[in-house]
């Protein structure tokens, strides 16, 4: 089963972590201690149960805030969406150990092919919302909406939550 791990630094990833489960069930989340992002972390220890839960993940999606922390995270070579952005700067240098990596500028405007294999799987479920609708036509009036599905929704779970206000407004 494809296996997603979230990192967090406490502030962001939770909602993200389980609307993602729905649809990745071995999704994990993992809280990392929090740092002042202006602090220099010279040496880091993520710890062995971190390290263990990195090697064993498919996919990585890091909301962590400090970029020697994301950086040291960015060394494992695995496919990776940083929730967070450091700018291109930063994401030119972690490219240079693991091509792997994407930075979009929020969670749901992120391109559909990245050629990443991993992340294109996530992005088929989550990103730009897209929904599939079906209308009744009615003698050249204005179409009525029957019915409205998620395709892909944003990972945040703000998609769905405004597809119920429509539902309940329209009574599908």
């Amino acid at each position: 089963e494809f296996k997603i791990l979230i990192l967090s630094d406490g502030k962001y990833g939770d909602r993200a972590a389980r609307v993602i489960k729905k649809k990745f069930n071995d999704t994990k989340i993992i809280s990392i201690q929090e740092r002042n992002p202006a602090e220099i972390i010279d040496d880091l220890d993520l710890g062995e149960e971190v390290e263990g839960d990195i090697a064993h993940a498919d996919l990585l999606i890091i909301y962590i805030r400090h970029p020697d922390v994301v950086a040291e995270i960015c060394y494992h070579k695995k496919p990776t969406i940083l929730a967070v952005d450091f700018g291109e700067g930063f994401l030119r240098q972690q490219r240079e150990d693991n091509p792997n990596i994407i930075m979009p500028s929020s969670m749901c405007s992120i391109p559909s092919k990245t050629g990443i294999n991993e992340i294109d799987e996530y992005f088929r479920h989550f990103g730009y919302p897209l929904f599939e609708v079906k209308l009744q036509n009615g003698n050249g009036e204005i179409p009525i909406i029957r019915e409205v599905k998620t395709i892909i929704e944003s990972p945040c779970g703000a998609t769905n939550v405004s597809l119920e206000c429509i539902k309940i407004k329209t009574d599908f």
